[in-house]
């Protein structure tokens, strides 16, 4: 249930009914009196990820990503769904529809956009956030999750691994849930350990304004290593990650920034920007910590954490304006 400042609360339900989803949402006023929303623009669809959020005029906005023909293997990501409702919990808005060719070719190129029925494979929804301006950002990330058992372990262990791969950023009008523009950047990031939560994939992200922040670990650029991991940028310069970096970083760290029109800062570079001296003054080998993370006064505030399962930490400020 979710509730706004006005005390107005919303219900979402899903039940599976011989392999078949169905959805309803229900709003309840001061009365107590339940109101089920209609016309949800869902039938014979599947959701795979949502998220219900409020935003500054406490008016709900929902928005899923949604499969035509689900898989157990990966996830099949064909379209999304939107839905606006005003502060009375009254529904404004419904928009439900396949992937715009703009965003396919911004992820797989032509050859995705123009296959039969196109879609998004194994991307996850982060999160839903509120520019100052009243556009929305949609964060979605590409990921996929792999456990295996560990031999002859007793109790039964496992390892498990994350693959994650590029970040889709969609901003959509506020009102009708339309699409104003989409970026994308590709990363790669792999990481391993026999625990069931990860501490150094995925990005750290917020909003300043209406520029969004987006910091990530380049875990290519892992531990020392002979040769040493190394990058070249397009101008042609070289970095060897050792050097480059202060000798305490495990991983490197580097930033995008999404401009307001949706132009990518320090896209010309091959990771984005690097956070040299991110670690400057680190005892032990530590990497930014995509887990947790918060702003304050303008600062994003950030957590590095040790890599060899050692429970200390480091915060530190980034300045974001």
């Amino acid at each position: 249930m979710y509730v706004n400042n006005k005390g107005m609360a919303l219900l979402f339900k899903r039940t599976r009914v011989k392999s078949v989803w169905n959805y309803s949402i229900y709003s309840i006023g001061d009365s107590g009196d339940l109101t089920d929303h209609s016309g949800l623009m869902l039938e014979g669809l599947e959701m795979e990820d949502f998220q219900l959020k409020f935003n500054s005029k406490d008016e709900l906005v929902a928005y899923a990503t949604i499969t035509n023909k689900g898989a157990v293997s990966e996830k099949r990501v064909h379209g999304s769904w939107f839905a606006k409702f005003d502060a009375d919990m009254k529904l404004q808005t419904v928009r439900q529809g396949d992937w715009d060719a703009s965003i396919l070719t911004r992820v797989g190129g032509e050859r995705l956009a123009s296959k039969k029925e196109p879609y998004l494979k194994n991307f996850t929804l982060k999160d839903l956030l509120f520019r100052e301006d009243g556009n929305i950002i949609v964060l979605l990330e590409e990921l996929r999750k792999e456990k295996e058992v560990v031999p002859g372990s007793s109790p039964i262990g496992y390892n498990f691994e994350w693959n994650y791969g590029g970040v889709l950023t969609l901003a959509l009008n506020p009102e009708s849930g339309e699409e104003i523009w989409s970026q994308f950047f590709d990363k790669k990031q792999k990481t391993q350990n026999g625990r069931d939560w990860d501490e150094y994939g995925s990005f750290v992200y917020h909003l300043s304004g209406n520029r969004l922040f987006i910091l990530w670990n380049a875990t290519e650029l892992s531990i020392a290593s002979i040769p040493p991991a190394n990058w070249t940028e397009p101008d042609g310069t070289r970095y060897v990650k050792h050097k480059a970096f202060n000798e305490k970083t495990s991983h490197g760290t580097f930033m995008h920034v999404v401009e307001a029109d949706g132009s990518m800062a320090y896209g010309n570079r091959t990771f984005g920007l690097p956070l040299f001296n991110m670690h400057d003054g680190a005892i032990f080998p530590m990497s930014m910590s995509a887990r947790f993370f918060f702003e304050s006064n303008g600062m994003l505030v950030l957590r590095a954490a040790m890599n060899n399962g050692g429970k200390r930490y480091r915060y530190g400020l980034v300045d974001l304006k």
